[in-house]
């Protein structure tokens, strides 16, 4: 009742401003709509014929939904080709008969845009077109009473208020895609589910079914935004494409609907974006793009950012994104706030919280409050994921965040204060440098290793080394079993006593496989015995069973069956007294014969010397204590992690 009363009052209120005796027309528009009026120039008239048309049925909430795209347009437009025959566009409307592709390596359509870009020579172009200067009163009009018609239909599954209607059903577009007509098709697609289902979470997944459309790798590298009618042919998008179709999908349907986005992960490179839908009792609920609808969250997150229509009252958030809303803080995980000290701030610049996104310093946080002594940043996430999830774990992983606070001068981003650790149980710590106290550092990878990397290091336990002089081991003697995992990349095993055989294998424990880098074996004398791979696969060639002894743990033997063994025919026999063997790993181990470089940050990243490795680790002398570090291969690889050096180990952050 009260809610009806008031929405009285105001229409009261707009008619008699609207419909005054002797307003001009230019007059009843609110100043921020006169100010896009202004800006869109020669298109003004197609805005003032959906401003008129709507002006003239007298209904309130249609007056409000028109003023309200039109004062927010100003920074909306689409993204497209500068020419007519692009490549790209030439490649995705191609008869592909791919589906699914998770892995980049394994997508067709990504191996052709890898091609483009490796055959075109022209820099790529692109052309924006502004909404202000293009859009039409027609089609204006049209949205704004489709979106109406829906949404009065659909208010049993999301009672939204008008105001969530105007944010998350009435918009036009959803980021920079070319304007099209993905209301109607969407609405004529999916509209009869709301005749059978009981929540709109339902319909949601029930929309992502019948659209038979699959997550593609290769797509994140297109490069321009994609339509709702093309995604609808190609059946195949990236996960911004499929949340956008999913988001467009449901308000078209009258639900309320929006993508949610983590900017940067903040253990990882790259970022996130899921869905959120209201529910029968007004409040968003997240979900991922399939069937069941579940959010796979497995790395942590640092701030969450709503998709909206309207523009940003805080001139910071526009360098992040002007139609981004924080809601962090609706998720149920720990945040805390960050106060950082101001005094050595360019005066006058705006103040931002970056994550290290593995190659560089990403803002994702906007200060909140800023005066001459502090700034502060609310509603920080600390690195505990909300609901159910559970972060992908890793060896020796740092228990928070580390936050960059960098202020924005003209165009570049500077550091003002040092990096902070905010942990997961609130308290924040800051990472000064001690150049006066240095300390030696031993080293033993570039990048952490996470689960699936570390179980190869686990599932050897168990492992056994057979030693015979027959080649069917008909005669064998266990030489050694392998009682721990493996922590780094080569193990080393002293024998207690020597063994003369011609043949040693290592057969995979029970329910593992074998997965080996390397596996060598030495005599008394300390030399390294050459023979002839073998394994129990006879389908294995010379070339795949060469992995394990080529003196490279980058490349590795894999033998899928259970109780598998790969070994080592000297073709004499030989005394061994030492084996050295290495699980299957990715690249990111120290590598003897490649170059390394170290840093420290103080304000930038400094250099503690190139060293070419002579072992499976590195050391260096004098590094500072208390000091954020990175190691970067000179020779090969893109993955590169921050760490801390604490209680002589690598904390990966």
């Amino acid at each position: 009742m009260l809610y009806k009363i008031k929405i009285c009052l105001m229409s009261f209120s707009l008619f008699a401003l609207f419909f005054g005796a002797g307003c001009k027309k230019n007059e009843i528009y609110p100043s921020t709509v006169n100010a896009v009026l202004k800006q869109a120039k020669g298109n003004s008239v197609e805005l003032k014929k959906a401003l008129d048309y709507f002006l003239a049925q007298r209904d309130t909430l249609k007056i409000k939904a028109i003023f309200f795209l039109v004062e927010n347009m100003r920074d909306k437009y689409s993204i497209i080709p500068e020419g007519a025959n692009d490549p790209f566009q030439k490649t995705i409307l191609s008869n592909w008969s791919e589906t699914e592709a998770w892995e980049p390596s394994k997508s067709r359509i990504g191996m052709a845009f890898d091609s483009i870009y490796q055959i075109t020579d022209v820099p790529l172009k692109t052309k924006i077109i502004r909404d202000i200067n293009a859009i039409t009163g027609d089609y204006l009009i049209a949205n704004v009473e489709k979106a109406f018609e829906q949404w009065e239909f659909a208010k049993r599954y999301a009672p939204c208020s008008f105001e969530d209607f105007c944010e998350y059903i009435l918009p036009y577009r959803i980021g920079y895609e070319p304007l099209s007509n993905w209301r109607n098709e969407a609405c004529r697609k999916f509209s009869f589910l709301l005749d059978s289902l009981q929540n709109s979470k339902e319909v949601a997944k029930a929309i992502v079914k019948l659209s038979s459309i699959h997550y593609n790798a290769g797509m994140n590298k297109y490069p321009y935004p994609i339509t709702f009618n093309e995604l609808d042919k190609l059946h195949w998008g990236s996960c911004d494409h499929l949340a956008a179709y999913l988001a467009l999908s449901l308000r078209a349907i009258g639900v309320a609907s929006s993508t949610d986005i983590v900017p940067a992960w903040a253990n990882r490179s790259s970022g996130h974006v899921w869905n959120v839908v209201m529910n029968e009792h007004g409040r968003f609920e997240d979900m991922g793009f399939h069937s069941e609808g579940g959010n796979d969250i497995l790395y942590k997150i640092p701030k969450i950012y709503r998709t909206v229509f309207s523009t940003s009252q805080n001139k910071r958030m526009h360098y992040l994104n002007p139609n981004w809303k924080d809601v962090t803080a609706e998720y149920a995980l720990p945040v805390s706030d960050i106060k950082v000290n101001e005094t050595k701030k360019a005066k006058g610049s705006s103040s931002f919280l970056c994550i290290f996104n593995n190659r560089e310093w990403i803002p994702v946080a906007v200060s909140e409050k800023e005066d001459k002594d502090f700034c502060l940043f609310r509603y920080v996430a600390r690195g505990i994921p909300f609901g159910k999830h559970r972060i992908a774990g890793y060896e020796n992983e740092g228990k928070g965040i580390v936050y960059l606070p960098v202020c924005m001068d003209g165009k570049s981003l500077n550091a003002f204060s040092a990096p902070v650790i905010l942990k997961e149980d609130g308290d924040i710590c800051l990472l000064s440098p001690d150049l006066s106290h240095p300390r030696k550092v031993m080293l033993h990878r570039k990048y952490p290793k996470y689960g699936h990397i570390s179980a190869y290091g686990v599932r050897v336990i168990g492992g056994i080394f057979e030693a015979s002089g027959e080649k069917d081991f008909s005669r064998r003697k266990i030489i050694h079993i392998i009682k721990n995992g493996s922590t780094h990349a080569i193990s080393e095993v002293d024998l207690p006593q020597s063994t003369a055989c011609r043949y040693v294998r290592y057969i995979a424990p029970d329910n593992s496989w074998v997965n080996l880098s390397e596996l060598q074996f030495y005599g008394p004398d300390g030399a390294k015995h050459m023979g002839r791979p073998f394994s129990s696969h006879p389908d294995k060639t010379q070339q795949d069973l060469a992995a394990i002894c080529d003196n490279n743990i980058d490349t590795y033997y894999t033998g899928e069956a259970q109780n598998a063994y790969v070994g080592i025919d000297f073709g004499k026999e030989v005394c061994i007294n030492k084996i050295v063997y290495a699980p299957r790993t990715d690249g990111n181990d120290i590598i003897p014969g490649e170059e390394y470089e170290l840093f420290y940050w103080d304000k930038k990243w400094i250099s503690l010397g190139r060293k070419i490795a002579d072992n499976y680790y590195l050391e260096y002398d004098r590094v500072p204590d208390n000091a954020l570090l990175l190691l970067h291969n000179h020779i090969k690889g893109v993955e590169e992690r921050i760490f801390t050096y604490e209680k002589e180990e690598q904390i990966w952050w």
